[in-house]
């Protein structure tokens, strides 16, 4: 099993020009900030079916389900991520 909590945050952008109303302007205005702040939340769960004392059957496999999820997204997106997958892995001598 896997957990992720992952925050990001950026602070406004900084312009620098011959015009500090214009410099004002792009930083931050009505309706439009370049800050953002980000957070999400994540899991996995993995079977191991590539370890050799373990493993079921002749063929060495990995199976994993998980999904990220956003907790705080402003001035950003929100989704939510589902995902699975296997890996396998053949080998010859």
């Amino acid at each position: 099993m896997k957990y992720n909590l992952n925050y990001t945050a950026k602070s406004k952008d900084r312009y620098l020009s011959k015009s500090n109303d214009w410099d004002n302007w792009m930083e931050s205005h009505k309706s439009y900030t370049s800050a953002l702040e980000f957070s999400e939340v994540g899991s996995e769960f993995w079977i191991l079916n590539s370890v050799s004392n373990n493993r079921i059957g002749p063929i060495s496999f990995d199976i994993y389900i998980g999904f990220n999820k956003s907790l705080i997204s402003n001035n950003t997106y929100e989704y939510l991520n589902l995902f699975s997958g296997i890996t396998t892995y053949f080998q010859g001598w």
